[in-house]
């Protein structure tokens, strides 16, 4: 038996090491599974930018999001643009409302930085230490959707461990560059 074939159960979902992943990422395809290392670049970005002369935690989250929001309106804007071309129509409602709904794997990398940046405005972690949390979380969860990705598409554990370590290295490495520009 192969390696592949002991990590995906016959017929069913991929596995992560003895259990199966839970049901909601299966959820996820291809298309959210990037959107989401996407977001999660441009929030990267984002921290690492305001990081050189910050403003008030609540200003930085308020950054964070309204930019993960216009990458959102930008992003929804050109899809359905592409749509209606290829389909020589207008979306209906419901498409329109499917592509949002896709689209809003986008917000995840916002999530949990905007709501450390958020602690940090009421004083439950330091403003300097909001900043390094948000951004090494943004990183690793560049890794777990690398990983998630790998798993959905059925790759071994392996090669799962590995795609995530490269997804996070993207994020380190831009952190990286960012500090030798600035």
């Amino acid at each position: 038996m192969a390696a592949h074939d002991r990590d995906t159960a016959p017929g069913g979902p991929p596995r992560l090491g003895p259990w199966r992943l839970p049901r909601w990422i299966h959820r996820w395809n291809g298309r959210n599974a990037a959107r989401s290392v996407y977001g999660s670049v441009v929030v990267l970005a984002v921290l690492l930018t305001l990081q050189v002369h910050p403003p008030a935690p609540l200003n930085a989250a308020l950054v964070v999001a309204g930019t993960v929001l216009s990458v959102l309106a930008a992003e929804a804007y050109s899809d359905q643009l592409g749509r209606e071309i290829e389909l020589h129509r207008r979306l209906t409602r419901a498409e329109r409302l499917a592509l949002l709904k896709g689209l809003g794997a986008i917000t995840v990398a916002a999530e949990g930085p905007v709501l450390v940046l958020l602690l940090a405005a009421v004083d439950v972690v330091s403003e300097d230490r909001a900043f390094g949390i948000a951004i090494w979380l943004t990183i690793v969860l560049m890794g777990l959707d690398g990983f998630l990705a790998r798993r959905l598409a059925g790759f071994p554990a392996r090669a799962c461990v590995l795609g995530g370590i490269a997804v996070g290295g993207i994020g380190v490495a831009l952190a990286v560059f960012k500090s030798f520009v600035h």
